[in-house]
């Protein structure tokens, strides 16, 4: 393509090559969006190709098609932006989770490092516990508690590190 030679190339862009106007694309918004510029890397240079394998440009979209074109914007957007506040609420309760559970965890093992260090059958305190490197002798219903606050930790720990590797490539707004 000669280098004084305008061409807007895209969706609802003007097509202008080698001198004269190209006619007018009467294709599905859906076959547009697949068709690549004529100056990607994809295409070689070669430029688009219609169905006959003459080579076809970027030109006016009918008006109808990009009223729908735009209409399946706004709708994507407002669906994305209905998925990032989803996203927002679940990252937001997985962080609250989080903390209270951590927060609980380190107050049962303050309170476990003053537990008898010898087990205690009239207690039922019989089930050995390493807390702050101090053995300790739990019950069974305060072992299941920890264990409990242990997986809560680690399953909205998870929910947090998945939301922030989402972040990555669907940044939050």
């Amino acid at each position: 393509m000669p280098q004084n030679t305008p061409c807007f190339c895209g969706p609802g862009g003007y097509g202008f090559r080698e001198g004269r106007w190209n006619q007018i694309l009467r294709l599905p918004l859906a076959d547009l969006r697949d068709q690549k510029s004529p100056h990607s890397s994809q295409t070689g240079g070669m430029g688009l190709r219609g169905a006959d394998g003459t080579a076809v440009g970027w030109t006016p979209v009918a008006p109808r098609l990009q009223r729908r074109h735009r209409r399946a914007s706004r709708q994507s957007e407002i669906e994305m932006q209905l998925v990032g506040r989803i996203r927002k609420v679940i990252f937001g309760a997985a962080a609250v989770v989080f903390t209270a559970a951590f927060i609980l965890d380190g107050a049962l093992v303050n309170t476990y490092v003053g537990y008898p260090r010898a087990p205690d059958v009239a207690t039922q305190r019989t089930v050995p516990y390493v807390a702050k490197r101090v053995l300790v002798y739990i019950s069974e219903d305060e072992r299941k508690l920890l264990s409990w606050l242990r997986d809560i930790e680690i399953a909205s720990g998870a929910v947090i590190a998945l939301n922030l590797i989402l972040s990555l490539r669907w940044p939050l707004k």
